[in-house]
């Protein structure tokens, strides 16, 4: 087949089709790189009002910025009206596929993917997203690591069309979530209940509830006593990790896991009791293993790698409240919500500007990159919101006035336009730990000093072209700080800014972030701290240099994630100190890690990528 959308995408071949619509290999006749468009389908008529919405939803989850979601590069309207996304086209296999081909898998390579689809999803809950369709065949996993697809896709659609022309309920029934099936509002305990299924299914070969039909699926989700895992699997897989399971496959979502954060302490704490006993047995082969991730994996590496690092928001869910269930919502403006319910509840309805998601310690509220301060003020009225993310808007940080009365612990103003003029509105929410000033022109050494009077702060990205160190001496001051994230794209960091934190009494983690110039004089200064609980490199490039410095500093866990290395660079963390080196999404193709695990036993090395070579 040769068809061209768009006059731009050529579709080579047919990939799939499913409920949602086709997937096709193409070529962006442009850019001339690989693509895969997905060409939605509805019995839905589809006018020029549901095509906007769709085109702003689409937006929206084209912003999340996430190495294990499928990136979309474009939206569009084919000549037959049909909506079609443009998506990074992806080499590997599913997890369906695997399972198909490999059966049950050891507990171990289960938690492995768990852990990494949870803390994925928990970045995915904090931008106020659900996914509503986790299942098998939407986990892919390519070079060794997870990718999550189709975010959101089963409802974007028109959200007061529960039910598509045919009657049929809109998801997966061997993995839809009972409120769900009933047509009740989800959030995102529901996607936890569907990671339930699939690790039920990872575990068992089969999912939790196979009925005769579609109908009878629904209704065992809805009725029916989940199977009790260690029956099923005669005694293979651990207690600790059934009851994990039941707990997401309760039928009530209040006696679920509240947060993916709390599912991922769980499976944490059972990590290395699990990998401990796979070791006791008989090393599977390579055939047995191949398409399965890594044993180890992100099991060891523990949530701080992605939460607080590799993912933009995440640091956003470290609320200091843990409610055994969300607060019930306040219904703003109309009953009826316009558009795309799954993803979130929209509010207010002429502008649909922000996106709900309902967490366990309060709701989340996401903003559209096209957010200005005025927009701000239809929110005024919020005072159940703890998470604010302003990320990407063009708020200038005066609208802040508007949701005053928001109990916020988390605020995200990464690459908005906000200035020092209107720093000291931030200080009208006294409860945040968490804030992102991260890709802010207008901010200077005066606005992060202000907004550090903060009184529970703990965790800063920063980063914007006009800071000094003069900011970051006043950092060294605020007692309850304990990480700092530099977030400089474009630009150095300070020289001495580094060095200025070393004063501190309570920092304890520093990472790069995206540093595309990182100086050498900022790792040197790293040597100025006293000792170093963390220190994390993110989409930066390692050097040989870079790691002799760090080799110098007293620094207790290194992170490295989705990073280039320079040929040597790996081996030369030989001379470190560390006593833990945690790697996510890397190559080595020259083997250095492999090298390192022989010249240093005594370290604890956590691959979580490369694990085999293909699948």
């Amino acid at each position: 087949m040769v068809d061209v959308i768009a006059d731009r995408f050529e579709l080579r071949e047919l990939l799939g089709a499913g409920g949602m619509g086709k997937v096709y290999a193409a070529i962006d006749l442009i850019l001339q790189r690989e693509v895969a468009v997905k060409v939605l389908t509805s019995d839905l008529p589809m006018d020029a009002d549901s095509i906007q919405r769709l085109q702003r939803e689409a937006r929206a989850l084209a912003a999340i910025d996430d190495p294990g979601i499928v990136r979309i590069f474009d939206f569009g309207v084919t000549a037959d009206n049909e909506p079609f996304l443009v998506m990074e086209r992806l080499h590997g296999r599913s997890l369906a596929q695997i399972l198909t081909e490999n059966g049950p898998l050891p507990p171990e390579e289960v938690l492995s993917i768990a852990h990494q689809i949870v803390e994925t999803m928990s970045h995915v809950h904090s931008q106020g997203i659900l996914h509503r369709d986790l299942k098998p065949s939407n986990i892919i996993i390519v070079d060794g690591r997870v990718k999550i697809i189709d975010l959101g896709i089963a409802f974007l659609f028109d959200a007061d069309q529960k039910l598509t022309a045919t009657g049929a309920a809109i998801g997966s029934p061997l993995y839809m979530s009972p409120e769900q099936a009933r047509n009740n509002e989800p959030d995102q305990r529901s996607d936890i209940y569907s990671l339930g299924c699939l690790i039920f299914a990872m575990l068992a070969g089969r999912p939790p509830f196979s009925g005769q039909s579609a109908l009878e699926t629904i209704e065992m989700h809805c009725n029916e006593v989940p199977p009790v895992l260690v029956d099923v699997t005669e005694g293979a897989v651990p207690q600790e990790v059934a009851d994990i399971v039941s707990r997401c496959l309760a039928k009530e979502p209040k006696s679920r896991f509240t947060t993916m954060s709390e599912l991922g302490s769980a499976l944490k704490a059972v990590g290395p009791e699990i990998s401990a006993e796979g070791k006791e047995g008989e090393e599977p082969t390579r055939k047995e293993r191949a398409g399965l991730i890594g044993v180890l994996s992100l099991v060891l590496a523990g949530a701080v790698l992605v939460v607080v690092c590799l993912l933009p928001l995440s640091f956003l869910l470290q609320s200091e409240k843990q409610e055994s269930d969300r607060p019930k919502l306040k219904k703003k403006g109309p009953g009826k919500l316009d558009v795309v319910d799954a993803l979130n509840e929209v509010i207010p309805q002429d502008s649909q500007k922000f996106f709900r998601s309902h967490l366990g310690q309060g709701d989340s509220l996401r903003a559209a990159p096209d957010t200005t301060d005025d927009d701000l003020k239809s929110l005024s009225d919020e005072d159940d919101v703890s998470v604010l993310s302003l990320h990407g808007s063009r708020v200038t940080g005066q609208g802040l006035k508007y949701v005053a009365k928001m109990p916020l612990t988390n605020l995200s103003l990464r690459d908005s336009n906000m200035t020092d003029a209107n720093a000291r509105l931030v200080l009208k929410f006294p409860d945040l730990v968490g804030m992102d000033l991260s890709g802010c022109d207008g901010i200077t050494d005066a606005g992060v000093i202000e907004i550090a009077a903060l009184p529970k702060l703990k965790t800063y990205y920063l980063g914007s072209p006009r800071l000094t160190t003069k900011a970051f001496e006043r950092l060294a001051e605020v007692p309850t700080l304990q990480t700092v994230v530099f977030r400089f794209k474009e630009t150095e960091v300070p020289e001495g800014a580094v060095s200025a934190l070393s004063k501190s009494h309570s920092i304890e983690t520093i990472h790069f972030h995206s540093c595309e110039k990182l100086p050498d004089y900022a790792i040197r200064e790293l040597s100025d701290f006293k000792r170093l609980s963390v220190c994390g490199f993110f989409h930066t490039v390692l050097t040989v240099d870079l790691a002799r410095l760090l080799c110098k500093a007293n620094i207790h866990d290194f992170y490295i994630t989705d990073c280039d290395f320079q040929p040597g660079a790996i081996k030369e963390l030989s001379k470190s100190r560390f006593k833990s080196i945690k790697l996510a999404m890397i190559k080595d193709p020259d083997g250095e890690i492999a090298w390192l695990k022989k010249k240093r036993p005594d370290m604890t090395i956590v691959v979580e990528k490369n694990q085999f070579e293909s699948f």
